[in-house]
């Protein structure tokens, strides 16, 4: 009943202020951007750690990591600084790090495409 009674008051709320309720949704999916970058960074660096002597640049795997965690922070920081000027400056932030953190794998594919097979690294 009460899933049904919250349910009922959410659909009422969109319907009657869509614009504050759309602004909501879109700050709660930043939020929940941010924490999946800083858990999934976090364990990027941790399977860069594991892997260090399994695979050769290891390091660009931690850096994609550590780049995840960073994004995930900024995020948050703009959420509280302001987060109506959030919702449009975070498609800059996200763009940014798609590029660096698509270069970074990149260079991390072609690293690993050259070392050979998995476990060869000395």
């Amino acid at each position: 009943m009460i899933r049904g009674v919250i349910g009922i008051a959410t659909a009422v709320l969109f319907a009657l202020m869509p614009e504050a309720m759309t602004v909501g949704y879109a700050l709660v999916t930043l939020i929940m951007l941010a924490v999946w970058a800083i858990v999934t960074g976090a364990l990027e660096i941790a399977a860069a750690v594991s892997l260090r002597k399994a695979i050769v640049g290891e390091w660009l795997m931690g850096l994609s990591g550590a780049a995840s965690v960073v994004l995930g922070i900024i995020i948050i920081v703009l959420l509280v600084v302001d987060p109506l000027v959030t919702l449009p400056s975070a498609a800059w932030v996200i763009g940014s790090y798609a590029i660096i953190a698509g270069a970074i794998l990149l260079a991390l594919g072609l690293r690993l495409r050259r070392s050979g097979p998995v476990g060869a690294a000395t």
